[in-house]
């Protein structure tokens, strides 16, 4: 905290971000603020997506995490993220869902979380098609972002997930 010089004012800083981020999210009353609630497959004009902006990342993770809002919220904004179209073959609906496997780390309560943990597994790693007999894996930039998320997503749910696709011997 200090005098900026130009008046009687004080100026509060952080020496780190996760402080600053954490106040942010305090102020943040309900999701709509991240992303527009009445979002339908197409932008809503004069609306900010947030969710795309990398510097709100954790800003929406502490959000998450604050214990004063309720799970049910909570849980309309993870879905509101899974369920997210939007973008050239779908490009933002994979950020947004990305970004919703991070959160629940945040909100382990939330009833889509081991779905959405195997399907970002799937993203990062494949799946075999028992159909073709062939093991199938998505384009790279969606299996580098899915690897990325990975660790950020609840553990113990990732490990099992991955154990599961892992093939015995």
């Amino acid at each position: 905290m200090g005098r900026d010089g130009r008046g009687d004012s004080s100026i509060l800083a952080f020496y780190h971000a996760t402080f600053q981020e954490y106040f942010a999210a305090l102020t943040v009353e309900d999701w709509d603020y991240f992303m527009p609630r009445n979002h339908v497959n197409f932008p809503v004009a004069g609306m900010r997506y947030r969710i795309f902006e990398q510097q709100w990342k954790q800003v929406i993770l502490c959000w998450l995490g604050r214990k004063d809002i309720k799970a049910q919220k909570k849980e309309e904004f993870i879905r509101a993220l899974v369920e997210f179209k939007g973008g050239v073959r779908d490009f933002y609906g994979y950020q947004a869902y990305l970004l919703a496997a991070a959160g629940i780390n945040q909100f382990k309560a939330c009833s889509l979380a081991t779905e959405m943990v195997r399907q970002v597994v799937k993203w990062g790693f494949g799946y075999f098609n028992t159909e073709k007999q062939e093991w199938r894996t998505f384009l790279d930039p969606i299996k580098e972002a899915a690897r990325e998320v990975i660790p950020q997503t609840i553990r113990p749910l990732a490990i099992a997930v991955l154990l599961e696709i892992m093939p015995q011997h």
